[in-house]
């Protein structure tokens, strides 16, 4: 989960009841499964001490001297990407590279890290998928690029 906001108002009514739907959904998840839950959030992270599921919480910063399970450090954002490092529950995994631009994808990428590790996928596996992976079509997809112009398509 990466956040809650006030999307579906029109149809829960109120962010209370977001709450407690996200919640209800969370917990539900069976005894093999686990969340990935997003640290940076502050009304996701206000849900933590209601979650009697398993969960991993990932984010960009500590929180309150809290630290995700799945830290971004010394994150370095390009034109066309991003470097960073990863850390599982203060063990270093090392650099990554991204191919997607934004320090949202930074986070996405912790998220799939998050996945891999729980999968048992060999970090190197986890590093060579992030740095191959190239966004999805009509998602910020350099068209062009002539006399110094970018045409980028971004529906």
């Amino acid at each position: 989960v990466t956040n809650l906001d006030r999307e579906h108002l029109d149809h829960y009514g109120s962010m209370e009841r977001i709450n407690e739907s996200f919640l209800e959904f969370i917990n539900k998840i069976p005894f093999y499964g686990v969340a990935v839950l997003c640290a940076d959030d502050d009304r996701l992270a206000s849900l933590f001490p209601h979650v009697v599921k398993r969960y991993y919480t990932y984010g960009l910063r500590e929180r309150d001297g809290v630290v995700p399970d799945f830290l971004a450090t010394d994150i370095v954002l390009k034109q066309w990407g991003a470097d960073f490092r990863a850390h599982f529950r203060g063990k270093n995994l090392g650099p990554f590279r991204l191919t997607v631009p934004g320090i949202h994808n930074v986070s996405n990428a912790l998220v799939a890290i998050a996945i891999g590790t729980e999968m048992d996928v060999p970090v190197d596996l986890i590093r060579k998928g992030l740095a191959a992976f190239t966004g999805v079509e009509r998602r910020f997809h350099l068209r062009g690029d002539a006399g110094g112009i970018m045409v980028v398509d971004d529906y």
